[in-house]
């Protein structure tokens, strides 16, 4: 909402607007006002809506940036001045992943976390140094790694990647935060001791910004109480919303899901599981599936968590290893092969900093940088050149710097610090990435990928991430999981980037399928999609990344065999794909195609 307009912005990517039309900013073509909503004609696949006093601002699935309404101030960025009753595209800015409107100006994030603005500038809005209005985007030069921006009246304050706040323009009453009583702010400055910021808002004349631990900080006019601290008159830097009642930020750390069954690690260092408990996996001393989540008795201190085929894993902050579930092949690492329905403590490791799973073994890292696992070994999954299953951990020798790992149905990924990669285990799909098909039972070199920070495996196919932003893929590519449209091909034994996708902060992988976040959150999916895992409303396979319409703000993301999980940056998670098991933790068993809550507590 802005002015006396409204826009809304439906799940099928329609937009609809109401309200005053005196400028156009209703899109319908007229200046006739609208009690009613009215489908904005000419704008599909639309992914975000802004409107600004008198303008509105659209985002298509693409990043194609349009714009309709007054424009005075060139505040449409179409090269002029004359208003527009229609929507317009925006010149000279492409793959454009959110938007903001002012009063009479307009600021975009593209997917590459650069800043851009136009329209009016009296209070140096446009971040520019100066006080000239420009009717075309105009990058804001000393700003990178933008995740998110908000226009106020006249200023902006700007959410970087790494959780710090910049602000620019009007501070006549403070809105800027910096603490100074200088009446504008022409360049973007970094509002002081401010730092692990999630979001970020601008009102007329102030700031909010929401904090990861669930706090709210606020500054600017306070007129009216609208800074939430009991009092009133204008703060130049941060203060406290006194909120009363629970912390905005729900207690959630990040989801991870594999098989049929889902795992979340909780803030208070809690796990809550749902779906198939066929062998115990949820950890709740049953083996009764369950649609909703539950808390994981006996469990405390909990820094990480990951989930195989039918076993979980959670990592505390002693450095101790505990499982829980299937252990036929000793993947709980505890010396029997008895299953377990309650955490049971893996022997003989400490001092873990990082754990992983594969659909019937086991990993982790000890902070030496040594590699230890346990479990199905009848590939070499194990990683000791062998093929004999183990039910207590044993070091893969020969890995030494490792900071993550990963697994997939029976092979498995190091991490080293230097972002390389060691791969070992079945390699019948091209998975380990050493350019053969040949099994591994000790470890070899990923070849053609370096400057990895993290990876995920699903069950016969790889996922990287790089430190540029690229995403790499090898491995099985029956059903299009690796991106390159090719589906169907059978499999790639090196790794290759997935074309057209740029600017990802997160991977994730299901059995057969594939995720992307980028670094404004947006959520990409390919691959498999027969329960509607990937998330877009069908159940149609996609060889090439596609843009989850319902999905914004997210940092995490996991998959099951048929089943996807997504955390956004408030703590809320969503499921969809099959709930045959319960395991999209809605309640009740079904199918959806397109993201629903998961009601944790």
């Amino acid at each position: 909402a802005g002015g006396d307009a409204s826009v809304a912005l439906r799940a099928d990517g329609s937009v609809w607007s109401w309200g005053g039309n005196a400028s156009g900013q209703l899109g319908d073509g007229t200046t006739t006002d609208r009690a009613l909503p009215a489908h904005v004609e000419h704008l599909s696949n639309v992914v975000a809506v802004a409107v600004g006093e008198t303008h509105a601002l659209a985002v298509g699935e693409g990043g194609a940036l349009w714009a309709w309404g007054a424009n005075g101030s060139g505040q449409l960025g179409d090269g002029g001045t004359e208003r527009s009753l229609t929507p317009v595209r925006v010149k000279g800015l492409e793959r454009v992943a959110s938007v903001a409107a002012g009063r009479a100006f307009s600021v975009a994030v593209r997917d590459d976390g650069t800043a851009w603005a136009w329209g009016t500038n009296p209070s140096g809005q446009l971040g520019d140094g100066t006080n000239h209005a420009r009717s075309v985007p105009n990058q804001v030069t000393t700003l990178k790694g933008i995740r998110a921006m908000s226009a106020g009246a006249h200023h902006v304050v700007a959410l970087s990647a790494d959780g710090t706040v910049w602000t620019w323009g009007d501070n006549t009453l403070g809105q800027l935060g910096d603490g100074s009583s200088s009446p504008t702010g022409m360049w973007p400055r970094q509002v002081p001791e401010l730092r692990g910021v999630e979001a970020v808002a601008a009102g007329e004349q102030f700031t909010v910004a929401v904090l990861l631990d669930g706090t709210a900080r606020a500054w600017g006019s306070n007129e009216y109480g609208q800074l939430g601290d009991g009092k009133t008159g204008p703060q130049l830097t941060p203060v406290a919303v006194k909120i009363d009642g629970p912390k905005i930020r729900p207690p959630v750390r990040t989801v991870r899901a594999w098989g049929q069954h889902a795992v979340v690690q909780m803030s208070d260092g809690t796990v809550q599981t749902w779906g198939d408990n066929t062998f115990g996996q949820l950890g709740d001393g049953t083996t009764t599936r369950r649609a909703v989540p539950l808390t994981v008795d006996g469990l405390a201190s909990v820094v990480a968590v990951s989930s195989g085929a039918w076993h979980s894993l959670a990592l505390r902050s002693d450095g101790t290893v505990w499982a829980w579930g299937a252990n036929g092949f000793g993947q709980l690492g505890d010396g029997t092969s008895t299953p377990r329905t309650r955490p049971v403590q893996v022997a003989g490791l400490g001092d873990v900093v990082a754990i992983g799973s594969g659909g019937y073994h086991a990993l982790a890292v000890r902070s030496d940088g040594s590699v230890w696992t346990w479990g199905y070994n009848a590939f070499g999954q194990l990683g000791d050149g062998t093929a004999e299953s183990r039910s207590l951990p044993i070091r893969v020798e020969g890995l030494e710097g490792v900071v993550a790992v990963a697994g997939g149905d029976h092979y498995s990924l190091a991490l080293h610090s230097d972002g390389t990669l060691s791969a070992w285990g079945n390699n019948a799909s091209g998975q380990l990435g050493d350019g053969t098909g040949t099994t591994r039972y000790s470890r070899v070199g990923v070849k053609g990928v370096d400057g990895v920070v993290d990876v995920r495996a699903g069950a016969t196919h790889t996922v990287a991430l790089r430190g540029d932003g690229t995403v790499w893929t090898w491995g099985d590519n029956a059903f299009g999981q690796l991106g390159d449209g090719a589906g169907g091909t059978r499999m790639r034994l090196v790794p290759r980037p997935v074309p057209n996708l740029s600017s990802v902060s997160a991977v994730g992988t299901g059995a057969r399928h594939t995720f992307a976040v980028t670094l404004e959150g947006a959520v990409w999916t390919w691959g498999r999609n027969s329960h509607g895992q990937l998330g877009l409303g069908d159940n149609t396979n996609r060889t090439e990344p596609l843009r989850v319409r319902e999905l914004s703000d997210v940092t995490v993301v996991s998959g099951g065999a048929d089943f996807s999980l997504a955390m956004k940056r408030d703590g809320t998670v969503l499921s969809w794909g099959s709930s045959l098991y319960g395991s999209l933790g809605l309640g009740a068993a079904g199918q959806r195609s397109s993201p629903g809550q998961v009601a944790l507590p």
